[in-house]
């Protein structure tokens, strides 16, 4: 569905999300990212400041997704049984500013257009210090930031971020998300549609490399790619999450008893049927403990990585109450669920029920697909 209501009494905000699918055809990672920048600058010459409207606050972000790019715009406002307003409606009134933003055309001088142009490059420096997120981004895994060309960046014109701009207007893919208590009113009625949402679009990744070297890396990373049966159902997703959690806990064991090297771990969907599984360790370790990647993630390793069921189950309930104490990654896990097609009720209070057999079969199903790295060396980048 286009538009989509998640009705909640669990937080004391509520939040529109409105995002918009664009092709590589229609608008560069550069224009994209140098777009972002300037409505989220758009939103501060605003006559009057938007926070006195229920706490509002608008926010906007590109990122991969599909083989193409995402803008996502995002309007969070406080909620409260006790806010009263008689001639006003300050939910209203910020929908139709969040939305007025979209239609709107940009103009600034070129001082400021320099200044985002500045943004977009700092951010770009930042990622590239990251290993982590630079290999999800080299890759295009799907919510992670583009690599963007700073020539490209600072050659841009106003002219060019308008047409882009343009782009995403006529954009006919996109998704719309309500989570809050249910209004009196319609909360989604002024905000504008789209002919198709997510749905068709296939989420994948993209590996051009076996991995690539920077001496900007402040760590190193080693990204599995799994493979599993298609899942369905919110309940399955969480089962996968409980499985790369007994993965970590087994990784980080093993690597500490043989090279007493200490590695932090992530891991996350990538779709309904793909996820990345990253071993991040100090920068200039990755040849020292690469021996024994070999056996991460084989039939005998997972194997032994359910002795850690009963620690996984317990990180899941413990990821659970974070999630229902915080509303921004409450909607980011709430978006995953649409945009993977998971269904199931998605509230974070109820008590998880996992059986041993039940993550068993989870993990078992879990095999290697393919290997990517992002490690420090003294030279420029390399693409391996």
């Amino acid at each position: 569905m286009v538009k989509n209501e998640i009705y909640t009494d669990d937080y004391a905000s509520r939040a529109i999300v409105k995002r918009i699918f664009l092709t590589k055809e229609d608008i560069s990672c550069d224009k994209l990212m140098l777009l972002v920048q300037a409505l989220n600058e758009r939103q501060l010459s605003l006559k009057k400041p938007i926070a006195n409207l229920a706490g509002a606050r608008i926010r906007f972000e590109g990122y991969s997704f599909a083989g193409g790019f995402v803008l996502k715009g995002t309007l969070t406002q406080a909620e409260s049984r006790h806010l009263s307003y008689l001639f006003k409606d300050p939910y209203q009134e910020a929908t139709n500013v969040f939305e007025g933003i979209f239609k709107s055309d940009l103009s600034m001088d070129e001082k400021t257009l320099s200044l985002l142009k500045e943004r977009v490059l700092d951010e770009q420096a930042e990622l590239k210090r990251d290993a982590y997120s630079y290999s999800m981004s080299r890759m295009e895994i799907v919510y992670s930031k583009p690599i963007v060309n700073p020539n490209l960046i600072q050659s841009m014109t106003l002219d060019d971020l308008n047409n882009a701009f343009e782009k995403v207007k006529s954009s006919r893919c996109g998704q719309i998300l309500f989570v809050g208590r249910k209004p009196k009113k319609d909360a989604l009625g002024n905000v504008s549609s789209f002919e198709k949402d997510f749905s068709g679009l296939p989420l994948d990744y993209l590996i051009s490399s076996h991995g690539c070297f920077d001496s900007s890396f402040l760590s190193d990373t080693m990204n599995f790619i799994v493979e599993f049966t298609k899942i369905t159902t919110l309940d399955e997703y969480l089962l996968l999450r409980a499985a790369f959690y007994a993965f970590s806990f087994k990784a980080r064991k093993d690597i500490f008893e043989k090279y007493h090297v200490k590695c932090d771990v992530r891991f996350d969907c990538i779709s309904n049927y793909r996820a990345v599984f990253s071993l991040i360790c100090p920068r200039g370790k990755q040849a020292m403990i690469s021996p024994i990647l070999d056996s991460f993630l084989s039939d005998v390793w997972i194997r032994k990585s359910l002795d850690y069921y009963e620690e996984a189950i317990e990180e899941i309930r413990m990821e659970n109450i974070s999630l229902a104490g915080n509303f921004r990654l409450a909607l980011n896990r709430m978006i995953r669920v649409f945009d993977f097609q998971l269904s199931g009720n998605v509230s974070f209070e109820q008590p998880v029920t996992f059986t041993r057999e039940e993550f068993v079969k989870k993990a078992t199903d879990i095999r290697k697909a393919s290997f990517f790295k992002c490690v420090y060396d003294k030279g420029e980048l390399i693409h391996d």
